[in-house]
């Protein structure tokens, strides 16, 4: 779903009010405009009904979607933030929020003594991010320290259909400016009012899947602009702490063959939608130097 706003563009759609089988939910508001909304009547359709006001708006915003997410229904395709109440006081007060996704249960993120969270999973999926500051985007290296106390069974986490891990570590990061234009920021804007993250480029480094240690591959979601970095595979050791330390800006170079960008967020995820499940998992928040 996507809405987006005019001033007396007309839209000659039909009117979807209280038509079934067709969404109906909040569109963008910009103050001082009218507000217009774009369903999609089914996911994945190339084309939509505009309700109101905005035709051109409506085409904009669908070019912007596609562009920025082609691999996915992506935002408009059931991710939302999740609810602060049920994010612990202690991980809000760092700037911690969670992104869900409206067809799945959420991953449980529980706060724990000294800078521990503790991420549970029940045949569920979410990230719990954080935007990164001037000073954390310019850091050489992050590190953390996690361990596993349930696993997953191994997993194809190079497949959409069988990516499930107990943990993961993400640095979400802007696109090149290479790879930027009017219409990517334009949409990354329009995104970011919703408080949504938007990554461009992303790396995920994961405990879990059936690869040795060491193996690295496209990201089934962003094949063009993710990498996956398997550091545990399933079967390691659980229940005992192990140390990470990683160089954005050198893995950033190694797998995407291009000059560094800084990372602009970083991301904690567990995930057990696809094949269901349960795990639990303690990490450490993440720190620059």
């Amino acid at each position: 779903m996507f809405g987006a706003t005019s001033q007396g563009n007309d839209c000659n759609g039909p009117d979807t009010t209280g038509i079934s089988g067709l969404p109906d939910g909040p569109g963008f508001l910009i103050p001082g405009r009218s507000k217009v909304q774009c369903t999609w009547p089914l996911p994945g359709l190339p084309w939509f009904v505009c309700r109101k006001s905005g035709l051109r708006e409506c085409l904009l915003g669908l070019v912007l979607l596609a562009h920025l997410f082609p691999e996915s229904s992506a935002l408009a395709g059931g991710w939302r933030l999740g609810n602060e109440q049920d994010l612990p006081l202690e991980l809000r007060q760092r700037g911690w929020r969670v992104l869900a996704n409206r067809d799945h249960e959420p991953t449980r993120f529980l706060w724990r003594e000294n800078g521990v969270v503790q991420v549970d999973t029940d045949d569920s999926v979410g990230f719990l991010f954080r935007e990164l500051s001037a000073d954390e985007r310019r850091a050489h290296s992050m590190s953390w320290r996690w361990q596993v106390a349930r696993d997953l069974p191994p997993a194809d986490l190079s497949r959409r259909d069988a990516d499930d891990r107990p943990l993961a570590v993400h640095l979400w990061f802007d696109l090149p400016e290479t790879q930027t234009s009017w219409w990517t920021e334009t949409g990354r804007s329009i995104f970011r009012w919703t408080g949504l993250p938007v990554p461009g480029r992303t790396i995920t480094y994961v405990w879990g899947g059936k690869h040795d240690s060491g193996a690295s591959f496209p990201s089934p979601y962003r094949p063009r602009d993710g990498r996956v970095i398997v550091l545990r595979p399933s079967g390691s050791p659980v229940n005992t702490w192990q140390d990470e330390r990683i160089e954005p800006d050198a893995d950033y170079v190694k797998y995407f063959g291009a000059p560094a960008v800084a990372p602009r967020f970083v991301v904690i995820s567990g995930d057990s939608d696809n094949r269901g499940g349960t795990s639990s998992g303690l990490v450490t928040l993440p720190v620059f130097r």
